[in-house]
């Protein structure tokens, strides 16, 4: 409604702006407000202007005058209560109110242009009430502006864009029957502009468009309408007759120019202090042109700043304006050329008129400026951490298990949420250790193929003997196995799925005991997402979903499988609901919003890794060069390659056998790399050394071994995999390598995400279906060792678990 009226009603502005301030402080939650308002670079420049102007306060000669000034700026100030209460998603509609509104505006015009309605002092050649041309016709050059951009870039087609079409012609041939030459000079300026954006990509053609066009628009308006050639003589004849006759509209102006720079001239740092203006102009006025009545107003806005508070208050004034260029030029959406635009607009205008002091015009800058420069809802916190959002509901199915790589993604987190002040309440699966720390509810799932998963892996973790710890697996595997066989005859998911609803069950108490804030699922299968779900979907907390692996690929065949059916259904519903969706590389990301547009934040963080937790451990060179690979294997991801170029080395250099090492950490070689190993023998170099699991005779746990073995590798090795599966996922262990300094040589395209990582952290990517490629980068290792050793990487793992948490902690705040 105040958008409606701001052409029609000063009013209507009046009383609906006080009611907006009303409803805006009792509607409260002024923490997120403030927070807003100050991580908004536009309205912090404004709020510095006038800051500057109260300021001006301390020198004014009238203080009683100066907090007049500060009164009637009552209408800027407003800009931060319209920043907070206007809807983002709403802001298209907000700018059709105001052409709405204009488009009445316009039509009373044109019932006085045919004499159709009488009244005050308007008729057939002054379509305006008094002075209103003075702002009906900026407003209107800007409502041509907004029409023209709606009609050449908005999403409308057919008929409508037609519509629009010719909506803007009626209100150029309104400009120029209309009296207010401001806004017909600023309309040449936005059509010029208009002019460039169109023809951004070849500024000649934009170029001689504006040579072409805006004369042939101006030499038309001249002819064809009276009021319009009547305006421009009348600019001519007073320019040329200033110096005999300065009391006409333009002398007047002059005038007031001349005098005001006789003030800024005597004051030129400070000025005469806000509210000084009227008296310093009336002494200088008597001294040099006392046959003239003297005025509170010079019609110019930077000339009315310069003159109360100088040099200080015009920066302040055109810093605004930059703030304002600067938002349009940092985001690209639809409104980014509006953006551009308006403060254009802004900028010519004030030449001729002190704009943000008339009434309409300052209502119509901070509606604008809250409309255009209003940042996305998940973006406007980025810098600022407030005490909310502090009681989280973690849901992490693989939470606290040693050796897990998405175990450790939340592990190693924890301790630094818990010194941001996050108040954990985590729900995992019952495999994983507890953590005393915090409420945590290890959940067993509800079904047959869960339950019997959880059992047997907790009777791995035991201390008992192995014969009765196999023998309590094979009786756990036979009671099961009648309930089992049901429910994979009807369902054909993965283990855990149903932990979904036994972790939703459990969820439930701890909304209403817990209280979170927030829900927060990640390291773990789909049904740690389920689960959050339901829980998002029952209680509307925000929730934060990171996604490990992808659920789904796009290469995917069985698409008609009930577990693609499953996956794709849930990841629809994340990317629905979730206020945040976390992926691990950009190709993910971006394939998820393919599929299924994301409506919240979408966000790639890379996980990172903590720093060796053994200290003690240094690199030393060895009899042997050890090249060591960490992490399981798979038939997509195997080591046929890497076997081969070492075959290929050791044929030609033979005597390099006795003193090259290929270590292999993990659950075991795949089938494929059994398959080429019996192929091409390499029974002297490699050499397995399975799972690192927890040492009682030294309290080392797994992680533990494996940073010590890592750390004194000379070469650590990385594969990819094949297939376009490589590009949605990169594999964790290469963060833990990066920590440990030691060269890293990774078996990935050099375009891949995880090529990018490697070769921006010093280290060497290789062509992993090039075998000749893998053999030359093994001896190249292998001759500088012989030479001088490998030294380490001095380079710093940019991947850190403190950057990861802080991000994750903006996260958490932008989705409030």
């Amino acid at each position: 409604m105040l958008a409606f009226s701001v052409p029609l009603s000063t009013s209507a502005l009046s009383i609906l702006a006080i009611l907006i301030l009303l409803f805006w402080l009792f509607e409260g939650d002024f923490t997120e407000k403030i927070v807003e308002i100050f991580s908004n670079p536009v309205v912090v420049s404004v709020l510095a202007f006038l800051a500057v102007l109260a300021i001006g306060l301390l020198w004014s000669p009238d203080v009683r005058a100066g907090l007049e000034v500060l009164q009637d700026r009552w209408k800027i100030a407003m800009l931060p209560v319209f920043l907070t209460v206007i809807s983002y998603k709403r802001r298209p509609f907000y700018i059709n109110c105001f052409l709405a509104g204009l488009v009445v505006a316009m039509f009373i015009t044109f019932l006085a242009w045919f004499d159709l309605i009488h009244y005050s002092d308007v008729t057939p050649t002054h379509l305006t009430r008094k002075t209103f041309h003075v702002v009906y016709n900026p407003l209107l050059a800007f409502g041509i502006y907004l029409v023209l951009h709606e009609a050449i870039w908005g999403a409308r087609k057919g008929g409508f864009r037609l519509g629009l079409f010719v909506l803007a012609g009626l209100m150029i041939f309104n400009m120029f029957i209309t009296e207010g030459r401001a806004g017909q000079l600023v309309f040449f300026v936005l059509i010029a502009l208009l002019l460039f954006q169109i023809f951004r990509k070849n500024r000649v053609k934009a170029v001689l468009a504006v040579f072409l066009l805006l004369p042939i628009v101006f030499v038309a308006g001249y002819g064809l309408s009276p009021v319009f050639k009547h305006r421009v003589d009348t600019v001519r004849q007073e320019i040329s007759q200033f110096k005999d006759n300065p009391e006409t509209s333009i002398g007047l102006r002059l005038l007031y120019w001349q005098n005001s720079w006789e003030i800024i001239r005597q004051h030129p740092w400070l000025g005469v202090g806000t509210g000084g203006f009227e008296a310093a102009y009336a002494r200088v006025n008597q001294k040099k042109s006392p046959l003239y009545f003297p005025t509170d107003n010079p019609h110019n806005q930077y000339v009315l700043v310069a003159t109360m508070v100088g040099i200080p208050g015009v920066v302040a004034l055109l810093l605004i304006f930059a703030a304002m260029f600067r938002q349009a030029f940092a985001k690209r959406d639809n409104l980014q050329r509006i953006r551009c635009a308006f403060p254009l607009f802004f900028l010519t205008i004030m030449l001729t008129e002190s704009y943000l002091k008339v009434y309409e015009t300052a209502f119509f800058f901070v509606l604008f400026a809250a409309i255009l420069y209003k940042q996305k809802p998940d973006q406007r916190l980025q810098s600022l951490r407030s005490g909310v959002n502090k009681n989280w509901l973690i849901l992490s199915y693989l939470f606290n298990i040693d050796g897990k790589a998405a175990s450790q993604t939340i592990t190693d987190r924890i301790p630094l949420l818990l010194k941001e002040g996050v108040k954990p309440t985590v729900l995992s699966g019952p495999i994983g250790n507890r953590d005393n720390r915090f409420p945590h509810s290890r959940i067993f799932s509800c079904m047959p193929s869960g339950l019997q998963y959880e059992l047997r892996f907790l009777l791995k973790k035991t201390d008992m003997h192995k014969w009765l710890r196999e023998l309590l697996k094979a009786l756990v595997t036979i009671i099961f196995l009648p309930l089992y066989i049901l429910e994979r005859i009807v369902i054909h998911l993965d283990t855990h799925w149903s932990w979904g609803f036994s972790g939703a069950a459990r969820g439930l108490f701890c909304l209403f005991h817990n209280r979170p804030d927030l829900i927060y699922s990640t390291a773990g299968p789909s049904s740690t997402h389920l689960a959050a779900y339901f829980l998002h979907r029952l209680s509307g907390i925000s929730w934060i979903a990171e996604i490990h692996d992808p659920l789904i690929y796009d290469i995917e065949k069985r698409k008609w499988n009930q577990r693609y059916l499953f996956n794709n259904w849930l990841e629809k519903k994340i990317c629905e609901h979730a206020a945040a969706v976390i992926y691990f590389t950009d190709h993910a990301l971006e394939s998820a919003d393919r599929r299924h547009p994301i409506d919240g934040l979408k966000v790639v963080l890379r996980p990172g890794a903590d720093p060796p937790v053994s200290p003690g451990v240094e690199y030393a060179r060895r009899a042997k060069i050890h090249f060591g690979h960490f992490g399981s294997l798979a038939t997509t991801r195997n080591l046929r390659r890497l076997i081969e170029a070492f075959y290929l080395l050791h044929k030609g250099q033979p005597a390099w056998q006795q003193h090259v090492v290929l270590d292999i950490y993990g659950s075991g070689l795949d089938n494929v790399s059994k398959r080429t190993l019996a192929e091409f023998p390499l029974e002297q170099t490699l050499q397995e050394h399975g799972r690192l699991e927890y040492d009682v005779a030294t309290g080392k746990s797994g992680r533990q071994q494996v940073f010590e073995a890592m750390t004194l590798c000379d070469v650590l090795l990385i594969l990819h995999g094949n297939g376009l599966i490589c590009e949605e996922y990169i594999p964790s262990k290469v963060y833990e390598y990066l920590l440990t300094r030691r060269p890293v040589l990774a078996l990935t395209a050099a375009t891949s995400e995880l090529g990018h990582i490697v070769l921006e952290c010093g280290h060497r990517v290789v062509d992993p279906d090039d075998v000749n490629a893998i053999k030359d980068a093994l001896a190249g290792y292998i001759m500088k060792w012989k030479e001088s050793g490998l030294a380490g990487v001095k380079q710093d793992s940019p991947f850190t678990i403190e950057k990861t948490v802080h991000r994750l902690m903006e996260i958490a705040q932008q989705v409030r």
